[in-house]
Protein backbone atom coordinates (compact mmCIF):
# COMPACT_ATOMS: atom_id res chain seq x y z
CA UNK A 1 0.00 0.00 0.00
CA UNK A 2 1.13 3.38 -0.21
CA UNK A 3 -0.08 6.79 0.73
CA UNK A 4 0.55 10.39 1.16
CA UNK A 5 0.75 13.85 -0.40
CA UNK A 6 1.78 12.17 -4.04
CA UNK A 7 -1.03 9.61 -3.71
CA UNK A 8 -3.91 12.36 -3.11
CA UNK A 9 -2.25 14.60 -6.04
CA UNK A 10 -1.54 11.54 -8.69
CA UNK A 11 -3.38 8.29 -7.50
CA UNK A 12 -3.57 7.01 -11.02
CA UNK A 13 0.03 8.26 -11.76
CA UNK A 14 1.26 6.93 -8.24
CA UNK A 15 -0.61 3.38 -8.67
CA UNK A 16 1.29 2.87 -12.81
CA UNK A 17 4.68 4.63 -11.31
CA UNK A 18 4.82 2.18 -8.00
CA UNK A 19 2.83 -0.58 -9.18
CA UNK A 20 1.42 -1.29 -5.07
CA UNK A 21 -1.43 -3.54 -5.02
CA UNK A 22 -3.16 -0.45 -3.97
CA UNK A 23 -3.25 3.64 -3.19
CA UNK A 24 -5.09 5.29 -0.32
CA UNK A 25 -6.29 8.68 -1.11
CA UNK A 26 -7.12 11.37 1.88
CA UNK A 27 -7.36 9.92 5.64
CA UNK A 28 -5.93 6.80 6.48
CA UNK A 29 -6.71 5.67 9.66
CA UNK A 30 -9.72 3.88 8.88
CA UNK A 31 -8.42 2.73 5.01
CA UNK A 32 -5.64 0.96 6.14
CA UNK A 33 -7.56 -1.24 8.62
CA UNK A 34 -10.02 -1.82 5.90
CA UNK A 35 -7.16 -2.46 3.49
CA UNK A 36 -5.55 -5.24 5.85
CA UNK A 37 -8.70 -7.17 5.93
CA UNK A 38 -8.49 -7.53 2.34
CA UNK A 39 -5.06 -7.77 1.85
CA UNK A 40 -5.26 -11.82 0.82
CA UNK A 41 -8.59 -11.81 -1.33
CA UNK A 42 -7.52 -8.26 -2.39
CA UNK A 43 -11.48 -7.46 -2.70
CA UNK A 44 -10.64 -3.11 -2.71
CA UNK A 45 -13.73 -2.57 -4.37
CA UNK A 46 -15.82 -1.49 -1.36
CA UNK A 47 -13.28 0.26 0.24
CA UNK A 48 -14.00 4.34 0.16
CA UNK A 49 -10.94 6.07 -0.89
CA UNK A 50 -8.19 3.84 -2.62
CA UNK A 51 -6.98 3.44 -5.71
CA UNK A 52 -5.70 -0.08 -7.87
CA UNK A 53 -6.01 -1.94 -10.78
CA UNK A 54 -9.10 -3.39 -12.25
CA UNK A 55 -9.60 -4.79 -15.39
CA UNK A 56 -6.00 -3.63 -16.33
CA UNK A 57 -6.76 -0.09 -15.70
CA UNK A 58 -6.41 2.64 -12.50
CA UNK A 59 -9.97 2.13 -10.81
CA UNK A 60 -11.02 5.13 -7.77
CA UNK A 61 -13.29 4.26 -5.23
CA UNK A 62 -16.00 6.96 -3.59
CA UNK A 63 -14.09 9.04 -1.80
CA UNK A 64 -13.89 8.50 2.06
CA UNK A 65 -15.38 11.18 4.07
CA UNK A 66 -13.52 13.02 6.57
CA UNK A 67 -13.76 11.76 10.26
CA UNK A 68 -14.46 14.86 12.10
CA UNK A 69 -13.54 13.35 15.27
CA UNK A 70 -10.09 13.33 15.32
CA UNK A 71 -9.81 13.69 19.01
CA UNK A 72 -11.19 9.54 18.42
CA UNK A 73 -7.68 8.41 16.75
CA UNK A 74 -5.30 6.36 18.87
CA UNK A 75 -1.95 8.48 19.71
CA UNK A 76 1.29 6.75 17.49
CA UNK A 77 2.31 3.55 19.54
CA UNK A 78 5.82 4.71 20.06
CA UNK A 79 6.89 2.27 22.44
CA UNK A 80 6.83 0.18 20.04
CA UNK A 81 10.08 1.57 17.88
CA UNK A 82 13.17 1.15 19.32
CA UNK A 83 14.53 4.43 21.09
CA UNK A 84 17.57 4.57 19.18
CA UNK A 85 15.03 4.84 16.30
CA UNK A 86 14.52 8.41 17.42
CA UNK A 87 18.16 9.54 18.00
CA UNK A 88 18.68 11.66 14.63
CA UNK A 89 21.67 14.06 14.27
CA UNK A 90 21.52 17.54 14.35
CA UNK A 91 24.13 18.32 11.21
CA UNK A 92 24.10 22.28 12.18
CA UNK A 93 25.14 21.56 16.15
CA UNK A 94 26.96 18.51 15.58
CA UNK A 95 24.79 17.15 18.20
CA UNK A 96 22.53 13.73 18.09
CA UNK A 97 19.15 14.70 19.52
CA UNK A 98 16.15 12.83 20.29
CA UNK A 99 13.09 13.50 18.65
CA UNK A 100 10.32 12.29 16.00
CA UNK A 101 9.25 13.61 12.89
CA UNK A 102 5.87 14.55 12.20
CA UNK A 103 3.45 15.81 9.42
CA UNK A 104 0.61 17.53 10.14
CA UNK A 105 -2.60 16.97 7.74
CA UNK A 106 -5.01 18.60 9.61
CA UNK A 107 -3.21 22.53 11.34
Amino acid sequence: MVGGIHTNLFPEQTLLDLKPHVIGIGEGEITITEILKEIHTKNFDKIEGVCFIKDGKPFRTSPRKLNKNIDGFPLPARHLIPKEDFIMNNRMFNTDILMTHIMPGRG
